[in-house]
């Protein structure tokens, strides 16, 4: 119809310089390994969760046991009064305290038993195995065990903890950030080309346009100074993560070193354990030789029944303290975010 026609194709690209995209994708790439180590301190927390269920069960376990030997003591000693009582060898008072003693016993033994389905309903939770029933479970709460050493193990925490990986990473991620803000101000190239025909005119044209902006009154110098100052930050945390490491530490170990000590001196050959035995042995003889009285026996079985209570709670505590220095101090793993964190 007479009118001019034109057409043509116009192509752009920008040319990002200075290495800002590799640097972009090293800051995302220490943010993934951030993330997996946050992981691996959630799953230490949760095996150091299951095995402090196992060992709190198996304690349990034994403390069930050792309040039933305790009844049948406790009940063997009635049988004993009721015979001397029959013959006027004691008294009524000297009967009820054995009654007294039975009745004890066999509420310990209740307790026992609640706290064992207690700690029952523990593991299956932690273990997240709702099918799982009560049942007798392999393990030795007595095995030997080698001393652990709190310097190697604060040494283990700054080297091996998935907590102290994650504040390094942090501290990598910041330094690649000031890397970035570094190179913010140079400039990228944008490249532009049209080349357009004319229908009317019979004639073709090509342009091409190169744009290069230059950072002359803008370095980037505040970003530059946020990234660093989150890089001190980012150092200033690793610092304080060991020293709450020496702290929490210092807790846990304090609480080892204890229970390690009342077990060692409870079971030991001459220890507490056996002294308390022999003195219940001793107190029954004297009674039926008419050397003790019958409080005497009352009071050597007390003895042998609180000794191995006792006994019975520090390797609670001692195994406690244990698997959490395993577990490099990670614990909690039910909690919500904040009662996870150590």
């Amino acid at each position: 119809g007479g009118a001019a026609e034109q057409h043509g194709v116009f192509i752009g690209q920008e040319f990002v310089r200075g290495g800002k995209l590799c640097l972009d994708q090293a800051i995302v790439a220490m943010e993934v390994q951030r993330a997996e180590q946050q992981e691996a301190m959630q799953q230490q927390r949760v095996v150091t969760d299951v095995r402090f269920a196992f060992y709190d069960v198996l304690v349990a376990q034994r403390r069930d046991e050792t309040a039933n030997q305790l009844v049948d003591i406790a009940r063997d000693a009635v049988a004993t009064a009721t015979a001397l009582l029959a013959v006027k060898d004691i008294s009524e008072a000297d009967m009820m305290r054995s009654r007294i003693e039975l009745q004890s016993a066999q509420l310990m033994l209740k307790n026992a038993g609640n706290r064992y389905i207690g700690a029952w309903i523990r593991l299956i939770a932690v273990a997240g195995v709702s099918d799982l029933q009560p049942q007798p479970l392999d393990g030795d709460v007595e095995q030997s065990m080698e001393r652990i050493d709190a310097d190697d193990v604060l040494a283990r925490l700054v080297s091996e903890s998935p907590e102290m990986a994650v504040a390094l990473s942090e501290v990598e991620r910041a330094r690649r950030v000031v890397a970035r803000a570094r190179a913010e101000p140079i400039g990228n190239v944008d490249v532009q080309g049209v080349v357009q025909s004319d229908n009317g005119t019979g004639s073709s044209n090509a342009n091409l346009q190169i744009s290069l902006p230059i950072p002359w009154l803008n370095s980037n110098q505040g970003g530059i100074r946020q990234a660093r100052a989150e890089v001190i930050a980012a150092e200033r945390a690793v610092e304080r993560l060991e020293l709450d490491f020496k702290r929490r530490l210092a807790i846990v170990y304090q609480r080892y070193a204890n229970a390690r000590n009342q077990v060692v001196d409870y079971s030991a050959d001459g220890g507490i354990l056996e002294n308390s035995r022999l003195t219940l042995d001793l107190a029954r003889k004297g009674y039926h030789d008419g050397d003790l009285s019958y409080l005497d026996l009352i009071t050597g079985q007390r003895m042998y029944f609180e000794v191995n209570l006792a006994y019975i709670e520090a390797l609670g505590q001692l195994w406690s303290a244990t698997v959490e220095i395993d577990g490099m101090l990670l614990k909690g793993s039910l909690g919500n975010g904040d009662a996870a964190k150590p």
